[in-house]
């Protein structure tokens, strides 16, 4: 894949306008053409607009604009890791892993693979927004969504690793703690539910009843898989869910140090079956046991 560099002159071509920042003087757009539902893919910020003479509508197609790169998405990614006061170095290719995984890929180094990898889906409508905010409980009990604004064609399988972040970040943390060591307590858990091994003896029986949640998002995510027992797909979308996330202001600090290790186990898991293409693969163990993924 072609990169880009500081400084380098870029011209970009049939974007959409997704927000505008008046007070910062930028610009979003993003890859696509009409309304919200069309835009998906790569997205850029585009700053330095002089709208005092110049008007950009949300949704208005921009033909054409020529400037120059000021931030990469390495720094963004690089910048929104170093926030976080990471005890291990941020620049190498691994960090530390947990238990049995002697250690993780730094999922930052590893994002330019990640834009590269195809899967074979079918694209159905999706909410494009769905995390705990979004759904609220009626009389009965009974759940619904809201915000439809994001809605699109998409690949459902977005749709329930985002849940799975927004359980991560609201339910597990708060329940495992903010610092660097309890996100590697929740990574320990994960690595059960990925069915690769039963949860650690000296597990927090707090996080292990948090992940309770997690697990019932797996257990209908796997309804959603291309092939029920193949859960590279499902990956792929929580390494992009958890690394979106790490900018949030809006989560805990301990939610985004959670969010790092779990893009990190994510990309894991994905070069793990690479490693065994051609082998059948086990689904992950919704009930946290000893089964082998």
């Amino acid at each position: 894949m072609w990169e880009l560099e500081y400084g380098e002159a870029v011209i970009v071509e049939n974007f959409t306008v997704e927000k505008v920042y008046p007070e910062r003087r930028t610009i979003r757009l993003a890859l696509g053409k009409g309304n919200e539902s069309a835009m998906r893919g790569y997205k850029i910020d585009v700053t330095g607009v002089d709208l005092a003479h110049t008007t950009y509508y949300r949704g208005e197609l921009v033909d054409r604009l020529a400037g120059r790169v000021y931030k990469t998405r390495a720094e963004v990614l690089g910048l929104a890791v170093s926030d976080l006061q990471p005890d291990f170095d941020q620049r190498a290719e691994f960090i530390p892993g947990v238990g049995a995984i002697e250690k993780l890929p730094n999922p930052i180094l590893a994002f330019e693979d990640l834009l590269d990898r195809t899967i074979n889906s079918t694209l159905s409508p999706i909410h494009g927004d769905l995390h705990l905010g979004n759904i609220l409980v009626g009389p009965g009990n009974n759940p619904f969504l809201i915000d439809f604004s994001r809605a699109r064609d998409g690949h459902t399988l977005a749709d329930w690793a985002a849940l799975e972040v927004s359980l991560l970040a609201e339910v597990v943390t708060p329940a495992a703690g903010q610092t660097w060591e309890s996100a590697r307590k929740v990574i320990a858990t994960m690595i059960a539910l990925n069915g690769r091994g039963a949860p650690p003896e000296d597990g927090d029986d707090r996080i292990v009843d948090a992940m309770i949640t997690v697990a019932a998002v797996r257990t209908v995510a796997q309804e959603c898989l291309l092939i029920k027992t193949a859960w590279l797909e499902y990956y792929v979308a929580l390494a992009f869910c958890s690394l979106r996330a790490l900018s949030w202001d809006s989560m805990s600090v301990g939610a985004r140090r959670l969010m790092f290790l779990v893009a990190a186990l994510s990309i894991y898991e994905l070069r793990r079956r690479a490693r065994l293409a051609g082998s059948v693969e086990t689904s992950p163990d919704v009930e946290l046991s000893d089964s082998e993924g």
